[in-house]
């Protein structure tokens, strides 16, 4: 670019330069200086000739109509490039390119028209964006910032195209925008709550990973996720809790508890060694010997009235009956600490009072719903009050000196179906157990309807039964003494036409539980792996269920069974309970009802508490129990058993669908139902394996900390957990039962 130099006019510089050097530094002193500056105005002189010959070729160019020819246009030209710059640097901070046509219409030369439209244009532009950013001010006033942003921007700092695709789809929830002050209203509230990054995280969620209605369930999770961490994190129990160290802690906690009550019996024994004097003790030994050197006892009641110390010594725990006690101790020589009355519903009160007045306490044991005391003569109608009765009356009326404990516990039937008639007509509030076995253990026989035919076919069930299960206990319940004498006899026939063939081991009469066939009102007391109930058609065999007390008796009947039942019937099946109100009589009401269960029950046993009551998984142990056996596909049903003693997972076995093959226990509502580590721990899961469960034992907090390892830990139990078809083992105990 080229500077104009001011110089007089029609000097010509290189002759002065040439005749200043010829003249010398003598004449001229300062000639050499003068010398100098001229050669350099020479050179100057040059420069400025070829700047004006490159700014007569490319400046016109390049300023286009900024340039005048002649004219001092130099301070526009720099203003423009000033401009120029700005709006490179504002462009390059934006991250945009500069577009071509912006460049073009920026270098028109001398069209105003386009020069006028930029100008309209720009002024338009102004408005615009004064307009919006008043605009966007008001939404980032109205909205969180993380509302109105851009890819991490301001919008108004956002690219034009983004902002156009951001504004396109809000215009299309504009219909939405009651909802959307709904969901910002109640942000405001999460927010107040500190749950603000909770609502703006369920927002961010993609779609197909968070539903719409999720957002209650995650937020329960979370809140008991951290609660679970704020507790655990001040209970050092909890906090240092591990499943398997857990599980070796109730293994010991169970031998040692198994260990105490093997030592009670010797216990007892050591705190009942006499502590009396030897003198006192001495005197009645010499009492004793010289009765039993005359070898006359004489009267029993005057003897132990002088041995009380000796016989306590000797015999701590006596066992008499109400009426012995009144008749062989003297109240007044002879008293105990404690006495009890077991079966006390068929101890007349009368009879219990002599007993009673012997001791210092006294535990009343029995059930008002089984047989009452008899009567004391054939003749005389209606039972006698019990002395559990009379002491149940006191309870109600508030005694002070009688408290009433109710023992809801059944421990004799291995299968609910077992208990089922009771439970529904007797006992509602009766907790059982249920069994692996998912087929009733109930059987219905049919008679032929003659005495001597069922006898013979009652024989035929008992034997094939028997020689199934040889290890079972088998009894006999019948209505009369003369059905008794009927079936003793065929049993006696049939040992003899067998010989040797091992039938008198079948009906064995020695050990711990003989077989026995006895009358319906001598069986209170007994018990059995499996037990036959005859009920011929013939009406003069109910006599005795038509009795007051008839109910009880077909109670106690069908309570006596531990592992199966037999019902031997020639009756009908009933079409609807029988009532008295329609003039049925008492057996008829009974008998009706007991049918009506027990086929109920074989048919589909739906009245048992087995039926499984299901429902959603809950908690971390059931969620990941739940995921697995789905995953392995395996069929399962959730909750079989009463809320006391439910069985969380009960995984079928594929091989034998009437059997579950493993029983899941989680740490849920049942074991926190437990009242103590006891019930829990070792009382519940070891009637449960008598019932043939195979128990896995799943802790909430492993499944929350480790929830991986305890997948895998519960897939390895699956794989060795039945689930195909296979030969059927050699059994102790029938199918049904489990």
């Amino acid at each position: 670019m080229a500077f104009p130099v001011s110089r007089p006019s029609g000097l010509q510089l290189p002759a002065v330069v040439a005749a200043a050097a010829s003249r010398g530094e003598q004449t001229f002193p300062l000639v050499a200086t003068l010398v100098a500056d001229l050669r350099n105005a020479l050179v100057l002189q040059a420069a400025e000739a070829e700047l004006r010959a490159e700014e007569s070729a490319v400046v016109p160019t390049l300023c286009g109509p900024f340039f005048r020819e002649g004219a001092d246009t130099w301070g526009a030209v720099i203003e423009i490039i000033d401009q120029a710059g700005e709006l490179d640097s504002s462009l390059q901070q934006t991250g945009w390119a500069v577009p071509p046509d912006l460049l073009r219409r920026l270098a028109l030369d001398g069209d105003m028209t386009e020069r006028s439209a930029l100008l309209i244009g720009q002024m338009a532009l102004k408005q615009e964006s004064e307009s919006m950013k008043s605009t966007l001010d008001a939404l980032t006033a109205r909205f969180a910032a993380s509302y109105t942003r851009i890819e991490d921007r301001p919008l108004e700092e956002a690219l034009f195209s983004d902002l156009v695709a951001w504004i396109e789809a809000r215009q299309v929830g504009v219909g939405q925008a009651a909802h959307a002050a709904q969901l910002l209203a109640l942000r405001q509230e999460c927010a107040a709550e500190g749950l603000a990054d909770f609502f703006d995280g369920l927002g961010d969620s993609p779609a197909d990973l968070l539903p719409d209605d999720a957002g209650v369930p995650v937020f329960r999770a979370a809140f008991h996720r951290a609660w679970v961490e704020s507790v655990a994190a001040h209970v050092p129990v909890l906090e240092s809790f591990h499943g398997a160290d857990h599980n070796r802690k109730i293994e010991r906690f169970r031998a040692l508890d198994r260990r105490l009550l093997e030592g009670v019996p010797g216990k007892i024994r050591q705190a009942t060694k006499t502590t009396k004097a030897k003198q006192t003790l001495r005197d009645e030994v010499n009492v004793l010997t010289g009765q039993l050197e005359r070898r006359r006892i004489g009267d029993v009641r005057t003897l132990l009235a002088q041995i009380p110390g000796l016989l306590l010594a000797l015999k701590p725990c006596v066992m008499m009956n109400p009426l012995s006690v009144g008749l062989f101790l003297d109240p007044g020589a002879v008293s105990f600490d404690v006495v009890l009355f077991d079966d006390a519903s068929q101890i007349a009160t009368e009879e219990a009072l002599g007993a009673i007045t012997r001791g210092r306490q006294v535990i009343i044991a029995g059930d008002s719903r089984q047989l009452p005391p008899l009567p004391l003569m054939a003749e005389v109608q209606g039972a006698r009050e019990s002395i559990l009765d009379t002491a149940n009356t006191l309870v109600a009326q508030g005694s002070p000196a009688f408290e009433g404990i109710s023992l809801n516990w059944h421990y004799r039937s291995q299968h609910e179906s077992l208990i089922a008639y009771s439970r529904r007509y007797f006992y509602p509030d009766l907790i059982s157990f249920p069994s692996a076995s998912r087929h009733p253990a109930l059987e219905e026989v049919g008679l032929p309807g003659t005495d001597e035919a069922d006898a013979r076919a009652i024989v035929d069930t008992l034997l094939t039964y028997v020689r199934r299960e040889t290890a079972h206990s088998v009894g006999v319940v019948v209505l009369n003494e003369a059905a008794q004498i009927r079936l003793l006899d065929e049993i006696a026939r049939r040992k003899v036409e067998a010989g040797g063939d091992g039938i008198d081991n079948l009906f064995r009469e020695t050990g711990d539980e003989p077989f026995f066939v006895k009358t319906i009102e001598d069986v209170q007391g007994d018990e059995r792996d499996m037990l036959l109930l005859s009920l011929p058609a013939e009406p003069s065999s109910w006599d005795v269920l038509n009795r007051s007390d008839a109910r009880f008796l077909l109670n106690v009947a069908v309570t006596r069974a531990r592992r199966y039942m037999i019902i031997a019937t020639s009756l009908a099946a009933p079409s609807g309970t029988a009532s008295p109100d329609e003039g049925a009589s008492p057996a008829a009401v009974v008998v009706g009802q007991l049918l009506e269960v027990v086929r109920e029950t074989i048919g589909g046993f739906d009245g048992s508490s087995m039926t499984p009551q299901e429902g959603e998984a809950k908690g971390a142990s059931q969620l990941l129990v739940a995921s697995v056996l789905q995953q392995q596909g395996r069929p399962f049903r959730r909750r079989v058993g009463m809320p006391e003693c439910q069985i969380d997972f009960a995984v079928s076995d594929a091989g034998r669908p009437d059997h579950y093959a493993l029983g899941v226990l989680c740490d849920g509502p049942t074991y926190a139902h437990g009242r103590t580590a006891r019930q829990r721990d070792r009382q519940l899961p070891d009637i449960l394996r008598e019932r043939g469960w195979n128990l896995r034992r799943v802790w909430s907090l492993d499944c929350y900390r480790e929830p991986e390892e305890q997948k895998r830990s519960l897939e390895m139990v699956l794989s060795d957990a039945p689930n195909g078809p296979r030969k059927r083992a050699t059994r102790t105990r029938p199918d049904s039962t489990g």
